[in-house]
């Protein structure tokens, strides 16, 4: 039930407010892979179920830089990235996945994403992931 909308744009309701899902609302790119990198940090504080949904939220983030226009991975770079995808999926697929293992992995995956970005918006471009 929405009671209607404040000035600042966010909707308000009985529950609450909550933001409006605009794309202006959205956080950009860059600050969604530190987000994702502190999700990691936080990994060894959380529940089971907890450090799953940690998991899971990182691989979103992972995947969605994986489709940004500019990512300038190209042949091993790309196919190394997504093995490691594949390899971070089937890890919270596990029935005990191993937080630990997924934040090593994820970790490189962000730090190389990462990387990538600041080259490409610095105009160089990044081919290979060095």
């Amino acid at each position: 039930m929405s009671l209607g909308q404040s000035a600042a744009g966010v909707e308000v309701s009985e529950f609450g407010a909550e933001a409006a899902a605009t794309p202006d609302n959205q956080v950009p790119s860059a600050e969604r892979l530190v987000i994702a990198g502190e999700m990691l940090a936080a990994l060894g504080e959380a529940t089971g179920a907890g450090q799953v949904h940690l998991m899971r939220r990182v691989l979103d983030i992972i995947r969605e830089e994986l489709l940004w226009p500019g990512l300038r991975l190209t042949g091993p770079g790309l196919a190394a990235v997504m093995a490691a995808v594949a390899d971070l999926d089937h890890e919270v697929a596990r029935l005990s996945p191993d937080f630990e293992e997924f934040r090593s992995r994820a970790s490189g995956v962000i730090a190389l994403l990462s990387s990538t970005r600041r080259a490409a918006m610095n105009g160089r471009g990044l081919s290979q992931g060095s």
